[in-house]
């Protein structure tokens, strides 16, 4: 069962993505989960700001569930689109700095919803990409925050070709703001 577990720790709630397998692969049961629990962490006053991060130590997310994808109807794939949607304008309009820590792969829908939070802070084998659109797939949830962030030259490449960059190169074009050793 895929999840959002929340952790307090004085007044940072930290919210872990349990997504399927030790890739924490996310689908519509996790992105509702995901807005469940931020819902209830703008709700308590005593919450200052929140860090998300990806279950277990192997992957932040390495993207949407393909095996879930690949059941979707046309209407059942706009329900899935609009709750991620839903859950990465969440993470935008919080009322509280969103961190995310971000330890191994961080793809596809994951990276989107990383480029929704404040700030963001890589460990060393972090890797970042849309490898979904070298499988046909667009972009086309919050793609577009990523020029914002890296800048169009950079943001194409991604986009466009489904490249992956290391932790020291996300550093470099901007798209987190530290590198930090592996635990």
């Amino acid at each position: 069962m895929s999840q959002v577990s929340t952790q307090l720790e004085g007044s940072t709630a930290i919210l872990s993505l349990e997504g399927r397998t030790d890739l924490n692969l996310l689908g519509l049961e996790l992105f509702q989960s995901l807005i469940d629990g931020l819902d209830e962490v703008a709700a308590d006053a005593n919450v200052t700001t929140v860090v998300l991060r990806g279950a277990g130590e192997r992957a932040f997310s390495s993207g949407v569930d393909l095996h879930e994808m690949r059941d979707l109807t046309p209407q059942s794939a706009e329900e899935f689109i609009r709750t991620l949607h839903r859950a990465i304008r969440k993470v935008l309009t919080l009322p509280m700095p969103v961190i995310a820590a971000i330890t191994g792969p961080c793809l596809g829908g994951a990276l989107e919803l990383v480029l929704a939070c404040d700030i963001r802070i890589a460990s060393e084998d972090a890797i970042f990409g849309l490898p979904e659109v070298l499988v046909g797939l667009p972009s086309v949830i919050e793609a577009s925050l990523l020029p914002k962030t890296i800048g169009l030259g950079r943001a194409r490449r991604l986009i466009m070709t489904g490249d992956s960059v290391t932790s020291q190169e996300a550093l470099e074009m901007g798209l987190v703001v530290q590198v930090v050793a592996k635990d």
